[in-house]
């Protein structure tokens, strides 16, 4: 049973905009802490292919794509927590949702650069910052597939020691998180559930 926000479900599951407030996501409440939002801007690199490992299932570039797709198409069956997405308006390229925790609603934009990137937006709502999150696909040589996650919150300011320490258990809650994604998307290719555009 997939869990809910106050069940427990990791804060890496909720969008960043909402994780920056430096408190923690409840049923219809956002508990802030006396703290300022403190600054999110990472990158980091999860490798999709292994050829040296026979055990890991060799995913297409297409495959590959088609599971990012899917991630901001359906991602209930992604993020843990996220109990309902309605896709509020829809053009060739980009999308806008509605996303629910709870009684929390949160809307978002994702665009699409074909077969190359993903990005999430999450404007300023209430009191959610803005940030974004970019999934790139890179691939250095043939069937070398990596994605880059890139998150940013526009949040300029210096780290203290303090926020840096607080800040490297969140990066690793959310390349966690990440690894996770790739996870869901091999199952998903090994199952066939990949072999076809998106509908």
């Amino acid at each position: 049973m997939r869990r809910g926000i106050s069940d427990g479900a990791p804060l890496y599951r909720i969008p960043l905009g909402i994780v920056v407030l430096s408190g923690r996501v409840t049923r219809g409440k956002v508990k802030r802490s006396d703290r300022v939002a403190t600054p999110m801007k990472f990158t980091h690199l999860v490798e999709i292919n292994m050829p040296d490992n026979p055990l890991v299932m060799i995913i297409t570039r297409e495959q590959l794509w088609r599971g990012l797709v899917l991630r901001a198409e359906q991602p209930t069956l992604f993020v843990m927590g996220l109990d309902a997405c309605e896709i509020t308006s829809r053009t060739d390229d980009a999308l806008s949702r509605t996303l629910r925790f709870g009684a929390l609603l949160v809307c978002d934009e994702v665009t699409f650069t074909p077969h190359q990137l993903v990005h999430y937006h999450v404007p300023q709502q209430a009191s959610i910052p803005a940030s974004d999150l970019t999934m790139t696909i890179e691939e250095p040589q043939p069937g070398a597939l990596f994605v880059r996650f890139e998150y940013d919150d526009h949040n300029d300011a210096l780290e203290t020691d303090e926020e840096s320490f607080y800040n490297g258990f969140r990066r690793e809650a959310y390349k966690e998180a990440d690894i996770d994604t790739v996870r869901v998307i091999r199952e998903l290719a090994q199952q066939g559930g990949l072999d076809a555009p998106i509908q």
